[in-house]
C-alpha cells in the first residue's frame, strides 16, 4: 500500500458496537491496532486480552465460544493459553483504542467521534429525532448537540427537565 492511503478497521466498542476507523498507511497506529487483530477473528475487540509469551491478542467472543482456547495450547510456540497467560491491554494500547477515530454505524450517520465516547453518541439515536440546525444559535434550549461537516445536528436531552 502507498504512503498517505487510507487503511481500513474495525473495532467493537466497550458496550459492543461494531464501528469503523480509517487511518493513514504509514500511522504508526497501523502497526499497534495489528498487534491488537484477535488470532481467531481477525477482529479488533476493545475487551480484547493478550497472550503472555507470544503478545498475541485473542478477544472475549472468541474465548466465549471456543473454551479450547483458555484451555488449549495455542499455535505459536507452543503457549499454553489459560486463564494466567491472558492480561488485559497496556496503557499504551487502551490510550489509542479510546483516542481512535471512529465512524457512528448508525443509519448512515457517519458521525466522527473519539471510541471513548462513541457509544454515549449510538445510544443518542434511541433517544429520540436528530434534527438539523444551520449554526449553534438556532438551537433551542435542553437539547445535546453535536458538528459535523458544517451542520450541528441536535436533539432533545433526555435528561433535561
Amino acid at each position: 500500500m502507498m504512503p498517505g492511503i487510507l487503511q481500513s478497521f474495525s473495532v467493537v466498542t466497550p458496550s459492543g458496537h461494531q464501528v469503523d476507523v480509517s487511518i493513514a498507511h504509514h500511522s504508526s497506529e497501523v502497526s499497534t491496532l495489528r498487534g491488537l487483530e484477535c488470532v481467531r477473528c481477525h477482529g479488533i475487540n476493545y475487551h480484547g486480552r493478550r497472550i503472555e509469551g507470544c503478545n498475541h491478542t485473542i478477544c472475549e467472543p472468541c474465548m466465549e465460544r471456543d473454551d479450547s482456547l483458555i484451555t488449549g495450547e495455542h499455535d505459536c510456540h507452543g503457549t499454553i493459553v489459560t486463564g494466567k497467560t491472558l492480561t488485559s491491554y497496556g496503557v499504551e494500547a487502551r490510550t489509542l483504542l479510546d483516542n481512535l477515530m471512529v465512524f457512528c454505524p448508525v443509519n448512515e450517520c457517519n458521525q466522527q467521534a473519539r471510541l471513548s465516547v462513541i457509544d454515549q453518541h449510538i445510544s443518542s439515536h434511541a433517544v429520540g429525532e436528530i434534527r438539523v440546525a444551520n449554526d449553534q444559535a438556532e438551537l433551542p434550549p435542553g437539547v445535546l448537540w453535536y458538528e459535523h461537516q458544517g451542520s450541528v445536528y441536535y436533539m432533545a436531552d433526555p435528561d433535561a427537565p
